[in-house]
């Protein structure tokens, strides 16, 4: 499965108000984009631990050395947070700049960026991270 398929779902939902609706797209909007950079590194190898994985990846964009990724992970990290709230935070209740289209317009500006800043430059930069935190580049999770 494509994962930017999940922003399309997401963007389905934006003509809808409601906070349940708005909760989805967040959640819908953070899979995207976090599965559409993980399956990227994956395919380069550099396989994540799924322990650690939502904590990580943001990071490890974050801090590839790579100026235009610093606003990549910044995204990522957002979204992440985001989705943690719209899943487990039923009392708190949303702001209006975490409305459907700006969860969208977010994603959507974080997979541009990933695409402008992804190559052996981005993948050099990531496996430099995660040696300098002694963390292994790939990860067999099956054990």
């Amino acid at each position: 499965m494509n994962p930017l398929d999940l922003l399309r779902v997401a963007d389905t939902l934006t003509h809808y108000t409601g906070e349940a609706e708005i909760r989805t797209v967040a959640g819908r909007a953070y899979y995207a984009v976090f599965n559409f950079i993980r399956s990227y590194l994956a395919d380069n190898q550099i396989r994540l631990s799924n322990k650690k994985v939502h904590e990580l990846l943001p990071l490890c964009i974050k801090n590839s050395g790579i100026e235009e990724a610093k606003e990549v992970g910044k995204k990522v990290g957002e979204l992440g947070d985001d989705r943690i709230e719209a899943d487990y935070e039923m009392g708190i209740e949303w702001a209006e700049d975490r409305t459907s289209l700006v969860l969208i317009k977010k994603a959507r500006e974080a997979v541009e960026g990933f695409q402008s800043c992804r190559g052996t430059a981005l993948l050099d930069g990531v496996k430099s991270y995660l040696k300098m935190r002694c963390e292994p580049i790939t990860w067999d999770d099956t054990t």
